[in-house]
């Protein structure tokens, strides 16, 4: 799809790479797990950061990302939906912090990917007891200030994504689940934090729903296909 072409239970691991240091962060329904990472990969030197000695309920991410300085940990389901973000340290890979997302607004949880502009966190909303279309922006600079942007006030089924990505223009949200399977991409502009725009793939292609994550070479963004109701390849 061209940038510009929008109109007004098991065990689950994500991976990261800061250019020196290799991260995974793994969560599951029934299990909580660490944060490890490897001084160059292949993995040797390999540490072990257990965010749950800070704060207990630290566990059951769904994916993360750096700003360079921190790595940020994005809150899905601990034993129950949950929106602590956890930050910690790359350089020493210590320092964990807390941001408690549901302080701002308690809809705030159940999250599935996050990425960054440089300047902001902004985390993918997935389900927290129902599908939701609340994106979570918070400041990396204080690792605070939280704003909230409501798709569904846009469209009611801008609900249920699976990751996100930005061309440094605006957030892009990816489609998978909102009650049933869907294919409606949003946008929104990241300066004002405002402005959803749609773009429903179905009407392209009907198979063309149910993606998990996607990315963007800066002219064209990719959705990577998952489950539209089968596994698919689209």
């Amino acid at each position: 799809m061209a940038m510009n072409d929008f109109q007004p239970r098991g065990v689950t691991c994500a991976n990261g790479y800061t250019g020196s240091v290799a991260y995974a962060v793994c969560s599951s329904t029934q299990t909580s797990y660490s944060v490890s990472g490897c001084e160059g990969c292949p993995f040797s030197a390999l540490g072990v950061l257990d965010a749950e000695d800070t704060d207990t309920d630290l566990k059951g991410f769904r994916g993360g990302f750096t700003d360079g300085t921190y790595g940020y940990l994005v809150p899905y389901h601990n034993g129950a939906y949950h929106g602590k973000v956890a930050r910690f340290d790359l350089a020493s890979f210590s320092s964990v912090a807390v941001l408690d997302l549901t302080s701002t607004d308690a809809d705030l949880k159940g999250f599935h990917g996050g990425f960054t502009d440089g300047t902001y966190g902004y985390l993918v909303p997935h389900y927290n007891g129902a599908y939701h279309g609340k994106v979570a922006r918070f400041d990396l600079a204080s690792f605070s200030v939280v704003s909230v942007l409501d798709l569904i006030n846009t469209d009611a089924n801008l609900r249920g994504f699976v990751g996100g990505f930005t061309d440094g223009t605006y957030g892009y949200l990816v489609p998978w689940n909102n009650g049933a399977y869907h294919g409606k991409v949003a946008r929104f502009d990241l300066a004002s934090f405002s402005v959803v725009s749609v773009l429903d793939l179905t009407s392209t292609d009907p198979d063309l729903k149910g993606f998990h994550g996607g990315f963007t070479d800066g002219t064209y963004g990719y959705l990577v296909p998952y489950d539209n109701g089968a596994f698919h390849g689209k």
